[in-house]
């Protein structure tokens, strides 16, 4: 064992092989025998392939360079790409244009199947489906007239004979009017169409309506009628099974549980009941998926609901929880128990990490042991099973068909093991495990309630701080706010901890993954709450001498750099802090920012301008002279969710305080960085940023950015 400064380890996981990695993983997809999923590719500048595999056959990518699987409807996309039975349609980054790619093993080159326009990128397309019939798509359209106040979104059919490349006007509008609308979906006999939608201020975790209509040859639609949802409560994802019922996701309970309606009897059942669970996520993006119907039930033993002892608590006790599976249902509700329910599986989020479940026809939950800590999206698999892009804590993330090819009546148990079988993996790390620090979930008192966190101690292998020392320590603020942090491999934070510099990763109060109450503890108290508990993690963890607390900085991006900035102003716990693309102008960004977001902070903060002196108040740069620490600040110079404006006037007050600064604004990046060689060097800034402000040498050969204002040469 080396003995050495915190901060001043060898690692070979250095900046660059963040980017060496190759590419991760996204959405996936069956269309009969084919798998397929999508990579970011940071070496391709970002570019969103789309990757096809056949049964005994190579990978190959269907979407070839130039064109990228990336839509901007709602800014953040998601949904770019969904497949039908003999070709797969995509909206590409570079025109926002809906393409169809044939199947063919030839993979000739791409048709579009929507205009163009003269105002680029004016019509955006994402989150949809193909017909039964295949002359059709539907999907939301997002149109970006010169005219329009905001933009507007609808719900579409898109002819697939190519007319609607040459006359826009053949393409019909399904359902228009309100603010927002997702999750178009088309019953099995394509004669039903259901979607969700939502209004201003709602945000899609708020409250939203799950419709059905009847859809006609025509693409008209009719007898129109809301399943479920409300401006106070959120339908999350909605799926059509191959008996025509419907299944959806609601949290009127508080927590997303599945429901299930019947077309015929318009009415719907409870499907399952969780009190600590959820099977949802807020949807930042579209096409989010976390339950599916089984090609083939997974052949687990029944057993009665309340045997079930499932999730292990995510608290430091170590000790086991159950998780409540017995149906409750709402009011006027029938139980559903007929073997002629369709089988599911789930991804369940509690405490922040994800489990893989069967919902058996007779209402059982049965948790499947799998090596994963969260999952990213979820398809069912011809020959029985899943496929989904499983992450794991010590590991890069894999595509995998998780099945029950190795279940046997003799082992199968409420933690049965699942067999994982990999489909496409990113074997590429150079280093071994030991060089991984395991993250350690806890829970700390906030001075409100109990707020959580993941904490990643220093580890590298055989590396330790000299004696009588405690590692500095990195607080991280997760973006949206209304998200959080998991515990699966992330190379960047790693970077860190194999330096010898520990890291807490905060999931503060308005946080997902802790149901609802826990996710709108931040309504009202945004630039409040969130600040207090990355204070409080800090302060449990140096009091507890896992950390140095003369040595602690802040960073986040987004609304996490929001936390950073008055973190720093409010409290003299940090030695300094990074703001990644962070709000400092509340109002500014009331003001100007996308329609998906536009509304946000009226539950966040208040109304705008009714309740203008809060935003004042919680806006970091009204309060630029109380900030007097160090500060690093990295920005995309086109950003349209948090514009460039905002950096810049931070940075302007460290330049009039004299305080030692650096911002880095990046060319040809948006909200988030996804080029290589600024992913790079972003987080060799931090690095050269924190060795200045902790004192600490690095073993890293780092050059002082021209940028920098104010720091110490040498």
């Amino acid at each position: 064992m080396q003995h050495l400064p915190f901060g001043s380890w060898p690692s070979p996981i250095s900046a660059e092989s963040l980017v060496e990695t190759g590419p991760g993983f996204g959405s996936v997809a069956i269309s009969g025998s084919r798998i397929f999923w999508s990579e970011s590719r940071a070496k391709e500048a970002g570019r969103i392939a789309i990757v096809m595999r056949e049964e005994g056959k190579p990978a190959v990518d269907i979407i070839k360079t130039p064109f990228s699987a990336r839509t901007s409807v709602h800014e953040y996309g998601g949904g770019a790409w969904w497949c039908g039975k003999a070709h797969l349609y995509f909206c590409n980054w570079s025109d926002q244009r809906l393409y169809r790619q044939s199947l063919n093993t030839k993979l000739p080159r791409p048709v579009a199947v929507t205009a163009a326009f003269d105002a680029p990128l004016s019509m955006r397309y994402a989150d949809g489906v193909e017909l039964p019939n295949q002359n059709w798509c539907l999907c939301v359209r997002e149109s970006h007239a010169e005219n329009q106040a905001e933009p507007r979104n609808e719900i579409v059919a898109i002819p697939l004979d190519g007319s609607a490349k040459t006359n826009p006007d053949n393409v019909k509008v399904i359902a228009t009017g309100s603010d927002f609308y997702s999750t178009p979906r088309v019953s099995p006999d394509g004669n039903t169409v259901s979607w969700i939608e939502w209004h201003h201020p709602q945000m899609p975790w708020d409250g939203t309506q799950l419709k059905v209509a009847t859809l006609n040859s025509d693409m008209s639609v009719g007898n129109e009628c809301v399943v479920a949802g409300g401006v106070d409560e959120a339908v999350n994802g909605a799926e059509w099974m191959r008996d025509g019922t419907l299944v959806f996701a609601t949290d009127r309970s508080g927590w997303w549980n599945l429901h299930r309606y019947n077309l015929g009897l318009k009415a719907s059942a409870a499907l399952t009941d969780f009190t600590d669970t959820d099977v949802g996520v807020p949807a930042w993006v579209f096409n989010v998926k976390r339950f599916v119907e089984l090609q083939k039930p997974m052949q687990v033993v029944p057993k009665k609901a309340a045997s079930i002892q499932n999730t292990p608590d995510q608290s430091t006790s170590g000790q086991s929880t159950p998780m409540d599976t017995a149906p409750m249902l709402a009011a006027g509700e029938q139980a559903v128990q007929d073997q002629d329910a369709p089988a599911l599986a789930m991804v369940l989020t509690k405490a922040a990490t994800d489990y893989f479940a069967v919902l058996r026809p007779d209402g059982t939950v049965d948790i499947l042991d799998t090596p994963f800590v969260s999952m990213s999206g979820i398809a069912a698999h011809l020959q029985g099973g899943v496929v989904s892009v499983g992450q794991y804590a010590d590991a890069l993330s894999k595509v995998v068909h998780v099945s029950d090819a190795q279940l046997t009546q003799k082992n199968a148990s409420s933690n049965t093991p699942a067999s994982v079988q990999v489909v496409q993996s990113n074997d590429t790390l150079k280093f071994s495990k030991s060089w991984f620090s395991t993250p350690e979930a806890i829970s700390f008192d906030s001075g409100n309630d109990q707020s959580h966190a993941f904490f990643y101690p220093p580890a590298g292998d055989a590396h330790s701080g000299l004696e009588n020392e405690l590692p500095p320590l990195i607080v991280m603020g997760h973006g949206g706010p209304t998200s959080h942090s998991t515990q699966d491999l992330r190379l960047n934070v790693q970077f860190w901890t194999s330096r010898g510099i520990a890291v807490v990763d905060v999931n503060y109060a308005g946080s997902s993954g802790f149901g609802r109450d826990y996710r709108r503890l931040l309504n009202g108290q945004w630039g409040e709450r969130d600040v207090q508990d990355c204070i409080a993690a800090a302060s449990y963890l140096a009091d507890r001498k896992r950390v140095d607390g003369a040595r602690m900085v802040i960073r986040g991006g987004s609304a996490g750099g929001l936390t950073v900035l008055r973190a720093l102003q409010t409290s003299e716990v940090f030695a300094a802090g990074t703001s990644l693309y962070g709000v400092t102008d509340l109002s500014a960004l009331a003001g100007d920012t996308h329609k998906f977001e536009s509304r946000y902070l009226d539950g966040l903060v208040g109304r705008f301008p009714e309740d203008k002196a809060i935003y004042e108040a919680r806006s970091p740069i009204n309060h630029a002279d109380e900030l007097s620490c160090p500060i690093l600040v990295l920005q995309g110079d086109e950003d349209k969710v948090v514009p460039p404006s905002q950096s810049a006037a931070i940075v302007d007050v460290a330049i009039k305080k004299g305080l030692p600064h650096a911002y880095v604004l990046f060319q040809g990046e948006q909200h988030g960085f996804r080029k290589a060689e600024n992913i790079v060097r972003a987080l060799q800034l931090e690095l050269w940023f924190y060795s200045k402000v902790l004192g600490f040498k690095t073993a890293d050969k780092l050059v002082a950015p021209t940028e920098a204002v104010g720091f110490s040469a040498g």
